[in-house]
């Protein structure tokens, strides 16, 4: 059987004054969670520096001062809205609370990574920190287990890194800790083009699938819908949002990016899709030229054509391929040559197979250009970039595939479609109860078959060609074998049982053997054969008498074996006996009219 967040730009009110503190005492709704924010950068309500400040420095918003220790980078406001805390041993000290504090949790700049938020103290004692995503390391029970004096806390991060806080949130005694939404757009900014192709916008990290409302602060630049989708609208800049509102398990949160639009590139323009740059135009070499290693290494993203002439290597396992391309088909000798470095496939992907690219196959390229090399040597290269269109495509072509021949099962495939030379595997297989699955026929457009590869244990597959395949399902109608004899004469042996020993199921046209064995005193009398409408199947015996045979019909069969006690000599019948291969005693073949003894299916008979 074949088995096939830059937040808004608004301050959380962050009241300390013992007056203030007073007042609360009485009011049901004292506020469990203060916070530090410092991403509104524009404003800058702090007065924190914007460039990197050495000498220490108190600074004070809202009744609140907190005083910044000297370091060894500095710390600033970026303009991005992020607070970079200077690295190798700067310190913060926040001012005594009038209340016990719970926890202390340092809100990092969403994207950045949380490794720039550990080694962190409270005072000269390293804090036991617990990342959330990569944006929050929490502090727990910071009073309890670090009892700062006067409740003043002196917060020390020696990194190697500058840690970029957006926000620290203070925590009262007693207060309901909740979880955090984990929300993330893994990027603190993204730049795109209006009608670009090669547009990647960040997706919303959103592990516990929280409900979330989009909002962009400029929707005459770029606009958000229900579903996260962006649209473009103008050339600008905007903040883009997600905002969880928070509840009884997780706190609210919101978390943003800049999206900076650019205007629409004229798909005309020398160098663009519509117009790409050919290797022997003046427009290339003035476009090209001024680049340098130093102030401009790589050019903008541009388009430029030309004919493969070699094929340094295809790298399946990166995904990449190094080649050359010159501005005329078959110029394998041009003195101006292209050389494309670690080129991707058509549509940015990887390539998966080595034949997807051949010498004089017309590309256009669409990356970057830098020079390699100095003096004399000094050439232009592409990279960062992939083949925008191979031969006039700018998509792989897809081929179908069909399945035939399904009335009594199915075969299902991990794809109906797919590239040239893309893999494609059997995931399942099913057949009617009493039908049998063989190897089906897989035929390309052209008639060429193609062969399915793999085993049971790995699974099957076919690797796609050129073309659209129809697979024809190769299904066959099982019958049943049941024998007849007196088991106490004799045994017939060697048809396979089911576990409740019922002959297994058997395909029309498939040779079928069985063994004959009498018992002690008794020997073979007649073995005949007929299917389930009585009609007589032509049974043989082998050549060295250990088996009998015949091929399965396609209709249920029934085996009859007879016995008779041992005689030496007798007469036995055997079905269609004047068809039987027939033996004298010098095991010579003879024909049914030699005179004497014959042996005929290992059995004497006497013929006059």
């Amino acid at each position: 059987m074949y088995n096939l967040k830059q937040p808004k730009i608004m301050i959380k009110s962050l009241r300390f004054l013992f007056v203030a503190l007073m007042a609360m005492i009485f009011v049901p709704s004292f506020a469990q969670e203060l916070t530090l924010d410092f991403t509104d950068s524009e404003n800058n309500p702090w007065g924190l520096p914007t460039d990197y400040t050495k000498t220490a420095g108190q600074y004070t918003y809202n009744d609140i001062t907190i005083s910044f220790g000297a370091s060894n980078n500095g710390h600033k406001i970026h303009k991005d809205g992020y607070l970079i805390f200077g690295k190798k041993d700067a310190t913060m000290s926040l001012p005594a609370f009038s209340f016990d504090v719970d926890r202390i949790d340092i809100v990092g700049r969403d994207g950045a990574s949380g490794a720039t938020l550990q080694n962190i103290y409270v005072g000269d004692v390293a804090v036991s920190t617990e990342t959330q995503g990569s944006t929050t390391t929490n502090m727990y029970n910071i009073a309890d287990d670090y009892k700062a004096a006067g409740n003043v806390y002196t917060l020390k991060i020696n990194s190697a890194h500058n840690t970029q806080i957006t926000k620290i949130l203070i925590w009262k005694k007693g207060s309901a800790s909740k979880k955090s939404p984990g929300l993330s757009w893994g990027t603190n900014s993204r730049t795109v083009t209006i009608n670009a192709t090669d547009n990647v916008f960040p997706t919303l990290t959103n592990e516990n699938n929280l409900s979330v409302d989009y909002e962009s602060t400029n929707p005459d630049v770029a606009t958000i819908a229900e579903d996260g989708i962006i649209t473009l609208k103008s050339a600008g800049k905007t903040v883009i949002y997600a905002k969880f509102a928070g509840n009884d398990e997780y706190e609210a949160q919101e978390v943003f990016y800049t999206l900076t639009v650019k205007e629409a590139i004229d798909p005309n323009a020398k160098g663009q899709q519509n117009n790409p740059y050919l290797l022997t135009d003046d427009e290339f070499f003035a476009f090209v030229q001024p680049l340098d290693t130093v102030t401009n290494p790589k050019s903008a993203k541009i388009y430029v054509k030309g004919y493969i002439t070699n094929i340094e290597q295809v790298d399946t396992a990166y995904g990449n391929a190094n080649f050359k391309i010159a501005a005329i088909q078959g110029d394998y000798d041009a003195n101006i040559k292209l050389y494309a470095f670690r080129c991707y496939y058509l549509e940015n992907a990887k390539f998966k197979d080595v034949n997807k690219i051949k010498v004089d196959d017309e590309v256009v390229l669409y990356g970057q250009i830098q020079y390699y090399g100095t003096g004399e040597s000094r050439q232009p290269q592409f990279v960062s970039g992939y083949i925008y269109s191979l031969n006039g495509k700018i998509t792989e072509p897809k081929y179908t595939i069909t399945i035939t021949n399904t009335e009594h099962g199915s075969l299902t495939l991990d794809k109906y479609e797919a590239a040239a030379g893309e893999k494609v595997s059997v995931t399942g297989m099913s057949t009617d109860d009493g039908w049998e699955m063989n190897e089906p026929t897989i035929t390309a457009e052209n008639g060429t078959e193609v062969e399915i590869g793999g085993s049971d244990e790995e699974g099957h597959y076919l690797i796609m060609p050129a073309s659209n395949v129809t697979i024809a399902l190769n299904i066959t109608q099982l019958f049943t074998i049941t024998t007849v004899f007196d088991s106490t004469q004799g045994d017939v042996t060697g048809i396979s049982f089911d576990s409740e020993k019922n002959p297994i199921y058997k395909g029309a046209g498939k040779n079928v053997k069985f063994t004959v064995t009498p018992k002690d005193g008794f020997e073979v009398n007649s073995v005949t054969a007929a299917d389930s409408d009585s009609n007589p199947i032509t049974v043989n015996i082998a050549q060295d008498k250990s088996y009998y045979e015949f091929e399965m019909p396609a209709k249920n069969v029934t085996i009859t074996a007879t016995f008779s006690p041992a005689s030496g000599i007798s007469t036995v019948s055997v079905a269609n006996a004047e068809n039987a291969v027939r033996y004298n005693l010098a095991g010579q073949k003879v024909d049914a009219g030699y005179k004497g003894l014959h042996i005929i299916n290992g059995k004497k008979v006497v013929m006059k």
